[in-house]
This record gives structure tokens, sequence and C-alpha cells, in this order.
């Protein structure tokens, strides 16, 4: 990998629990520049999105206020109620509660 720069990059995990009053722990590394294969959770999540949303998507990309209400829309059904296989088909929002004993 000799000549890539290698980027600092920031992770908010449970940024979008910021919500429920959760603090988000912030995790910094560093990576290299196109090298998918270091960073596969990223680069899982942007095909996914390319092919759920991006290419979903029948708006008008330059109506930024349209644009942003459905992307947040995808974003809260993405966290709250798609299953994702990696969390044993459970979802973000429900793996967090769980995750820190806060289901009731």
């Amino acid at each position: 990998m000799k000549g890539l720069k290698q980027v600092k990059q920031r992770i908010k995990a449970l940024e979008f629990y910021k919500g429920f009053g959760l603090k988000a722990a912030l995790q910094y590394f560093w990576n290299y520049l196109r090298s998918p294969n270091s960073n596969a959770f990223i680069e899982s999540f942007n095909g996914t999105f390319r092919k759920q949303f991006l290419q979903q998507y029948r708006g008008d990309f330059h109506d930024t206020k349209n644009l942003n209400k459905e992307l947040v829309n995808y974003l809260l059904w993405y966290n709250s109620e798609k299953p994702h296989s990696s969390l044993n088909f459970d979802t973000p929002l429900n793996y967090a509660i769980n995750s820190l004993n806060l289901k009731s």
C-alpha cells in the first residue's frame, strides 16, 4: 500500500441515539484512501445506501429540503426498522437498547 495517504477518520458510535439522551462515543483511527477492505463496514453501508436510497430516489436532487426529508426518513427506517444480518437480524436501535440493558 505504498504511496497511499492516510486520512484521519472519525466515527461517532451511537450518534443516532443521541436523541434518546445517550452520549456519543468518539473513536479516531487512521485509514488508507481508496482501500475498501480496511473499512468494510463503511463500504458496506455505502453500497447499501447507494442501492436502497440514491438509485430509488425519484425526487429532484436540487430540492434539498425534500431530499433531506427523504434522507432522514430513510435513515430512521434503516436504523429502527430494517433488520441487519450482522446484528443477528435485529435492528440497530433494538441492538443498542439491548446492549445497554435499557429494554424494559
